[in-house]
């Protein structure tokens, strides 16, 4: 089945390269929604990542000795997974 004529003369959109610390985090959502047993990524599963990576502001945030990993993991998980 080919496509409509119409379809070949509208621009593509262009997409902006995704940083290294980007790339960090998603694949550290991707990796909490693998291990949750979830099919999708959501806007928690970013925010686990966000506190996962060590490297961004979410794992400076974590270097906060008042702020602990698996509390704050626990705590996006249950307001969002």
């Amino acid at each position: 089945m080919s496509s409509p004529a119409w379809e070949s003369t509208w621009p593509r959109p262009r997409i902006a390269p995704i940083s290294s610390p980007a790339t960090r985090v998603v694949q550290h959502a991707c990796s909490d929604s693998r291990d949750l047993g979830h099919s999708y990524v959501g806007t928690g599963h970013l925010v686990l990542g966000l506190l996962l990576d060590e490297k961004g502001s979410g794992g400076r945030v974590l270097a906060d000795p008042e702020v602990h990993l698996e509390q704050a993991r626990a705590e996006t998980r249950r307001w969002c997974c």
